[in-house]
């Protein structure tokens, strides 16, 4: 497994997948001083901001207490990106279904102008009592959907 840590853009990656979340840094690696923690193949590299201080080499024995946390802690962020979002609320379905009928009774609106204004200034078509009669059932059904939706809460 390769890991790999940049404690300051709070970023942890592993075989190549990088996750960007706040996690505790793992006792020992805290503080500005660490640029990034490399493990892979059973050794890795403890690289420090300052240059002047030389790369601590990682074995085997370091990773359960420098390495292991943030492993785990990907593997936890990982799993939870990962799973399904949890179904929504009855009352945020119920709070959408209403938005969606507001939205096309205003859309209903607009579409019933021009049929309806053939209508009134001249005799109108037959395509235009159509429109307009289809208009208004589906206009009927949604607000009678909407009065229904408005009395349970």
């Amino acid at each position: 497994m390769r890991v790999t840590v940049i404690p300051s853009d709070k970023t942890i990656g592993v075989d190549g997948r990088f996750l960007e979340f706040d996690f505790t840094a793992a006792p020992g690696t805290a503080g500005p001083g660490i640029h990034a923690i490399q493990w892979h193949g059973g050794h890795g590299e403890m690289e420090f901001a300052d240059k002047a201080e030389p790369n601590r080499i990682l074995t085997a024995a370091d990773y359960e207490a420098i390495v292991m946390p943030y492993a785990l802690a990907w593997q936890a962020e990982a799993a939870r990106l990962d799973s399904p979002p949890p179904p929504p609320a009855p009352e945020e379905i119920k709070a959408a279904r209403i938005a969606e009928i507001r939205a096309e009774l205003d859309n209903i609106d607009r579409r019933s102008v021009r049929p309806m204004r053939a209508i009134i200034r001249a005799p109108g078509t037959d395509e235009d009592r159509s429109v307009l009669a289809g208009l208004q059932a589906r206009a009927e059904a949604l607000r009678e959907e909407l009065a229904g939706l408005e009395e349970a809460e």
